[in-house]
């Protein structure tokens, strides 16, 4: 070991390092960010409560825009294992130059189905008609506090509102985005009637809910569901529904987003697809890098196979001496990817809509990209030959 470290130039390591930091840092970068705007569209429609459902209609060409009757909440009280049901208004709009979603809740059976903590001020209650809550995230972004007075203009009409703002809370979610109003403030704004709502939000019990109560009382019918609804209990479930129960529709989250981001090119799949395939590239990269390194050296490692020394033993120490190089490398790379993607999901930063993106890499996928990593130096190391010179 001690005469590979006289005989491995400085200067090839750091040239190990450098390259590995390259390809991962562009993996996370790829990975977290498109994963990442996924998720955050995904969280900002479903939530992150399990045994969640929303229901919304099926016409809108998203559900922030959609519309549906009130007179569901009484079908669902009907199902047995359904908790809770809260209506919500969304409304687009603009705060100055800002582009937001206000959504008008129930002031009580809100907090019931999403956490968030207040930071500042208070929670608004059902006669607030002119008070608001700001989610955190806008709160920075755009400097404001409790006791402000903002100016909100809808995007469905030329209308200017004068709201107060009661409290900040903070979700952990794209909720941190949004302004939270009472549910008639929304529906003032936005000129509904009082028996439409833009959606339902629902709380079941997993083990009390029987799925064909449940397609019975919303005119759903059971055959020619997809097989992926088996999974109901295991996953947050969106139920698309038309004006007309009788058109309703069932689909998972996934599935839901899929069909939304597939207007503009972009699955989930695509991006896992995508994601793979930038994964295995830098795989390669990573192997060919190994490969090179040796070939540098092949002169001296030739003389030493040539005096006795076995090959085996020549690419043990060199797997010894380069993997954790290797693996501290990936770990730098991984992490100055993120902070990269710091820079631009900031509250200043890059927005899916109207949501700030959140971008984070797993732990998990840390793991599998530094052991990939590991797997791929020693596998450039072993398809290395060493050769004796003549």
């Amino acid at each position: 070991m001690n005469y590979l470290l006289k005989i491995i130039k400085k200067s090839s390591i750091f040239s190990l390092f450098i390259v590995v930091m390259l390809v991962t840092t562009l993996f996370a970068i790829t990975y977290a960010g498109l994963v990442g705007s996924y998720e955050t569209l995904s969280q900002a429609v479903a939530g992150e409560n399990k045994n969640t459902l929303l229901i919304y209609s099926r016409t809108a060409s998203t559900p922030f825009t959609s519309l549906i009757p009130l007179d569901l909440m009484n079908k669902l009280s009907s199902v047995e294992g359904i908790k809770i049901t809260e209506p919500e208004i969304i409304v687009p709009s603009l705060l100055g130059d800002e582009a937001v979603f206000l959504r008008g809740v129930d002031t009580i059976k809100f907090p019931e189905l999403v956490k968030f903590r207040v930071v500042d001020g208070e929670w608004i209650d059902e006669l607030d008609i002119n008070s608001v809550v700001v989610g955190s995230r806008l709160a920075s972004h755009l400097s404001i506090a409790k006791g402000d007075i903002i100016f909100l203009r809808p995007a469905l009409s030329n209308a200017v509102v004068l709201l107060q703002i009661k409290g900040v809370i903070e979700t952990g979610t794209p909720l941190d985005d949004e302004v939270i109003a009472t549910l008639e403030t929304a529906r003032v704004i936005r000129g509904l009637g009082g028996n439409v709502v833009t959606l339902l939000r629902v709380r079941y019990d997993p083990s009390q809910l029987d799925l064909g109560n449940l397609y019975a009382a919303l005119g759903i019918k059971e055959e020619g569901v997809p097989s992926l609804l088996t999974r109901l209990f295991d996953e947050r479930v969106l139920i698309r529904l038309g004006y007309e129960v009788g058109e309703a529709d069932l689909s998972a989250p996934k599935e839901f987003m899929d069909r939304y981001l597939s207007q503009y090119g972009m699955t989930y799949n695509g991006i896992t697809v995508l994601a793979i395939t930038i994964f295995i590239l830098t795989s390669y990269i990573v192997a060919v890098t190994a490969d090179t390194l040796v070939k540098q050296h092949e002169n001296e490692l030739g003389i030493l196979k040539g005096i006795g020394t076995a090959e085996r033993k020549l690419k043990i120490c060199l797997i010894l001496l380069t993997v954790p190089v290797a693996v501290l490398s990936a770990v730098v790379g991984i992490y100055l990817g993120n902070d990269i993607l710091r820079l631009f999901t900031d509250p200043y930063g890059f927005k899916i809509m109207t949501y700030t993106l959140v971008a984070e890499f797993a732990s998990e996928t840390l793991i599998a990209s530094v052991t990939v990593v590991a797997i791929a130096t020693i596998a450039g190391l072993i398809i290395a030959k060493v050769r004796v010179p003549t």
